[in-house]
């Protein structure tokens, strides 16, 4: 049996191509399936709402992934914030939903936010202390 886990996710795209894995580029849904497996020690898919370009950033990414049964929500989070502890990529939040739940049904799901401001809350992110405004719905 399995579980499903909605996943919240923050990030600074700098460093990537964008959302979507490539076979050519670093992106951050690769990244997200490279630390789930690693705690998993099996593959796994992470289905997100939308994609984003190049260097684009954001506060509330949706995803998902199927873990097994064991897992909790909350232990899923921990885990995946463990193995990307490196990256400028933080699970926010996760929530176990119904089996047939995908993301981008999710409304403002793909909020997607760039460029930037000074923000207290964005340490664990961006260590200069830099955030994330100017909101853009793409969908």
């Amino acid at each position: 049996m399995t579980r499903r886990i909605l996943i919240t996710i923050e990030y600074d795209g700098g460093p990537f191509s964008g959302w979507q894995r490539q076979d050519n580029a670093d992106s951050v849904q690769a990244r997200i399936e490279d630390a789930a497996a690693a705690f998993l020690l099996a593959p796994v898919a992470v289905a997100g709402a939308g994609r984003t370009d190049s260097g684009v950033h954001a506060t509330a990414q949706a995803a998902h992934l199927d873990v097994p049964d064991k897992f909790t929500a909350n232990r899923v989070m921990e885990a995946l914030n463990a193995h990307l502890a490196r990256m400028p990529i933080s699970i926010r939040h996760a929530v176990e939903v119904p089996a047939n739940f995908m993301p981008d049904s999710v409304p403002l799901a793909g909020a997607i936010y760039t460029g930037f401001c000074r923000a207290a809350n964005r340490q664990r992110l961006m260590p200069d202390g830099s955030g994330i405004t100017n909101t853009r719905l793409i969908q």
